[in-house]
């Protein structure tokens, strides 16, 4: 039989799963503590879930008749015997964001982190040193402390890609704390630190819906073990504000972080160009923090609508006569070969410089074509809604993304990327040919 509930000591009781009211602070797990699989979350713990069965209500508004929904038709609502119809709020729309005036950004600002992994500087049998100072004192003094956070060693096999951080919402010294969320409504099991604390952050090739891998199609290879975030333009600036402190309390960056790079695409209508910006922090082993940057502008239009055909032209002029000129010296190079002047050929300077010319201008031009090539199939949606949940009906959890929009985006910003840098290896080669012939 059910003990007799003391409710002047509720604040520390609950229901436990031999029917009696036990002390909350034996309630580890609710799963296997609590007789309905939850601690009550305002008196026991705030991270485990509904209340208990002891403080239902049900048998109170067993006969209690009063209904709290009705039905409303706006459109009967009368004032003075007149009949008014309601404005229907319009839809929301995408509001543009733009970094400078004319420049707005395109799908998401990208925050993406490489993380080392941590080596204890002893092996498991404790004899021999994976990682110490070659100063036997200084091992001595560095075993004194915890050696996974006083020594850290990069791993020979690469990156580490495991699960890392918390999630601030469910965190208690965080401004983003809700006591009324139950974690295991967000986070599946494989993704909890402890048995009450889930993760916060998940590598590129982890799908958070799914609580798996994400197929081979949608991950990429050379960043499935980065950590990325995304900021999207659907995001309010009250929500980015939320999701900066996510950032914070979560501690997305620590003692194992790496490399922290930021992306931004935008497009600019007024000069139709495309641009890729891309900041990098790079943490030194003496200290310090690198940090660097890089610009890829990249016009949508290679040619003026009233001037495309003129250059048009002069392209193909100059294609020939660079084919001419390299036809000539081939039949130098022939009628040294029947002279057996080959090597007089070979040693001439005039000559080698030459065949540097041809091919660094057949290089330039065939850059050229693939510049025009993929100017012409580069096409943009017409939106990347990368996380879940953008809006603010999301309440954990705030940096979920769908696995398709994201693998969406990251081919759209990839391909802007090799544009920028096939233009890039163009405009290099015709600089040489510019400098040097």
């Amino acid at each position: 039989a059910l003990k007799t509930f003391d409710f002047a000591q509720s604040q520390d009781q609950y229901v436990g799963a031999g029917y009696g009211c036990d002390s909350c602070k034996t309630c580890f797990d609710s799963e296997s503590y609590a007789i309905d699989g939850a601690c009550p979350p305002d008196k026991c713990s705030p991270r485990a879930g509904t209340f208990p069965k002891c403080w239902d209500a049900q048998k109170l508004l067993a006969n209690f008749s009063c209904s709290d929904k009705y039905s409303l038709n706006l459109s009967s609502v009368q004032s003075n015997n007149q009949l008014k119809v309601p404005t229907e709020a319009p839809e929301k729309t995408l509001r543009a964001r733009f970094l400078t005036p004319f420049n707005r950004l395109v799908g998401a600002l990208v925050v993406k982190q490489k993380r080392l992994k941590v080596l204890d500087y002893r092996s498991p049998n404790g004899s021999s040193q994976v990682c110490s100072f070659r100063n036997d004192s200084f091992s001595k003094y560095s075993r004194t402390a915890d050696p996974s956070r006083g020594l850290i060693c990069l791993d020979k096999e690469g990156q580490d890609a495991g699960f890392f951080g918390v999630d601030p919402v469910f965190a208690a010294f965080s401004t983003l704390y809700d006591g009324k969320l139950n974690p295991f409504d967000f986070y599946k099991k494989a993704e909890f630190a402890s048995s009450v604390n889930p993760y916060g952050f998940f590598p590129h090739s982890y799908d958070g819906q799914k609580g798996g891998d994400k197929p081979m199609a949608e991950v990429f290879p050379e960043i499935s073990g980065d950590f990325l975030l995304f900021f999207d333009e659907h995001v309010t600036s009250v929500r980015a504000s939320k999701m900066i402190a996510y950032l914070k309390d979560g501690n997305f960056i620590d003692e194992q972080t790496s490399e922290i790079t930021i992306e931004m695409n935008t497009i600019n209508a007024r000069n139709n160009i495309l641009c890729k910006t891309v900041f990098t922090f790079t943490w030194q082993p003496g200290g310090k923090i690198q940090w660097d940057y890089s610009i890829f502008s990249v016009p949508i239009y290679l040619y003026d609508s009233g001037t495309k055909d003129k250059q048009s032209v002069l392209e193909y002029v100059c294609i020939i006569f660079l084919a001419i000129n390299m036809l000539s010296e081939l039949y130098d190079l022939l009628r040294a070969v029947k002279r057996f002047n080959i090597f007089k050929y070979l040693l001439s300077p005039a000559n080698w410089l030459d065949w540097c010319h041809f091919v660094i201008m057949s290089i330039a031009w065939w850059l050229w074509y693939q510049q025009v090539n993929l100017t012409s199939q580069f096409k943009v949606d017409t939106g990347y809604t990368v996380l879940a949940s953008p809006a603010d009906e999301t309440q954990a959890r705030f940096f979920m993304t769908d696995s398709k929009e994201e693998a969406k985006f990251l081919a759209f910003s990839k391909s802007l990327y090799d544009l920028g840098q096939n233009l890039r290896t163009y405009t290099n080669m015709t600089s040489i040919c510019v400098i040097l012939f």
